[in-house]
């Protein structure tokens, strides 16, 4: 993101809050990141700098994580800006009593495809259980960038960012991190600018992963104490996608039940809250070898297709 890169960086050294370090991950760029990177801890001695291999982005965080010092942390995509006021948002000072700081978000367009929106912020203080709802309802439970974390509960519960995730792997984080905490602030203004990647069916479809959002069920499962709510249900749903995504896939007959059976022991009887139909997960629900209910699913998948190819026929 060498185009970007400049930007972003003076963006984050013109902050009015000045007692921060900045570390810079290269992550085996092949263009002139490093070198723009190198350049600013030449000029700077709050900038430090890693190069690394390339490993993806939840590596690079990890390192990040690692080597910082300070007592809260922070974190900026590359391609983004900050406004001045970005760290004085958080007005530490006197909010140091919370475990989670949240401030707004101004986007290039609207974080989904139906949303004209392009600015979400909120007031709130209090439990964490209900700023997580407020969260989903402002549609950004999993943006890093616009929250501040402790970086003694990270280290207390060692907290790191999952690299075998591809996609949503900041939510999987978040939702980790809230699972230790017990208080959360967040506020209306707006510090930080976030360009929306070109999202398209195609590339979501492409990166569903069973394992994020089963672990992102499974931790909002216990942040709620097992109470069934808008946004567990909305894990549910997720985690009943990318179960059928994996089995469609042309996955072996073995594996397809190995997944049956995951996805019963993680959901036990809420497997009859899911949008499957009605007679296929009632067989998930009572068959514990997978067998029975993988035989039904291609049994099923086989006469929808036959269905459809029929349909398209005539």
């Amino acid at each position: 993101t060498e185009k970007y890169l400049d930007r972003c960086i003076q963006s984050i050294l013109s902050q009015t809050y000045i007692d921060f370090e900045l570390l810079l991950i290269n992550d085996g760029s092949t263009d002139s990141s490093g070198v723009i990177c190198d350049k600013y801890a030449e000029q700077d001695s709050r900038v430090r700098v890693f190069h690394k291999e390339n490993g993806g982005v939840s590596s690079a965080r990890n390192i990040g994580l690692d080597n910082a010092n300070g007592d809260w942390i922070a974190f900026v995509d590359s391609d983004d800006w900050v406004y001045p006021c970005w760290l004085e948002n958080y007005d530490i000072t006197n909010n140091s009593t919370y475990d989670l700081i949240c401030q707004g978000v101004e986007c290039s367009k609207g974080l989904s495809i139906n949303d004209p929106c392009k600015s979400y912020s909120f007031d709130f203080a209090g439990t964490v259980k209900d700023g997580l709802l407020l969260l989903y309802k402002y549609h950004i439970v999993g943006y890093l960038f616009i929250k501040l974390f402790k970086k003694n509960v990270i280290e207390k519960y060692k907290i790191r960012f999952d690299e075998r995730l591809k996609f949503k792997e900041d939510e999987v984080f978040v939702l980790n991190y809230m699972m230790h905490c017990e208080k959360m602030l967040s506020s209306n203004k707006v510090g930080y600018y976030y360009y929306v990647p070109d999202w398209d069916k195609k590339y979501i479809k492409e990166y569903k992963e069973y394992t994020q959002t089963k672990t992102s069920y499974e931790i909002c499962n216990k942040i709620f104490n097992c109470e069934m709510n808008i946004l567990t249900t909305e894990y549910i749903n997720s985690f009943t996608d990318s179960f059928y995504y994996r089995l469609d896939k042309g996955t072996s007959f073995r594996d397809q039940i190995k997944t049956m059976i995951d996805f019963r022991e993680t959901l036990g009887n809420r497997v009859l809250n899911t949008r499957i139909f009605l007679l296929l997960k009632w067989i998930i629900y009572l068959d514990k070898t997978g067998y029975i209910s993988a035989v039904m699913f291609n049994i099923h998948n086989f006469i929808k297709r036959e269905s459809l190819r029929y349909l398209n026929y005539s």
